[in-house]
């Protein structure tokens, strides 16, 4: 199972519900930092008002949701060993119109018949 794409849209989501929260956000913060670093104090005060409401806090939520759905997917591909790779195959058809087909069919063998595409089973052709 791949975690590319839900860590991407993770990502993406997280991001953009972080900025308009922060975007619309209309309150204010302070940092205090001092040399015994018991009485250091981080204060931070968002007061967010408007469409960043519900639209930053759903896609914040969505974003939490996938980044939870990604790291399950990285847990299982761990488990699960690689992916087998799977190969199309395509049929091949002749270019040649049904005509002249059936009178190379008369004159030659089929093993020596070749499409533009294939390769020489005799040698080089060069």
């Amino acid at each position: 199972m791949r975690s590319d794409r839900p860590l991407i849209l993770a990502v993406i989501f997280l991001g953009a519900g972080l900025g308009v929260l922060i975007g619309y956000c209309t309150g204010t913060t302070g940092f205090n930092a001092s040399y015994p670093f018991t009485s250091s104090i981080l204060h931070l005060e968002m007061t967010t008002i408007g469409p960043g409401v519900l639209g930053g806090l759903t896609a914040t939520a969505i974003g939490v949701l996938l980044l939870i759905w990604a790291f399950l997917c990285a847990i299982v591909s761990l488990f699960t060993g690689p992916e087998i790779s799977r190969e199309r195959v395509v049929e091949r058809l002749s270019v040649v119109p049904r005509e002249e087909a059936d009178e190379l069919d008369e004159e030659s063998e089929p093993e020596h018949r070749r499409h533009f595409w294939s390769r020489s089973t005799r040698g080089s052709d060069i």
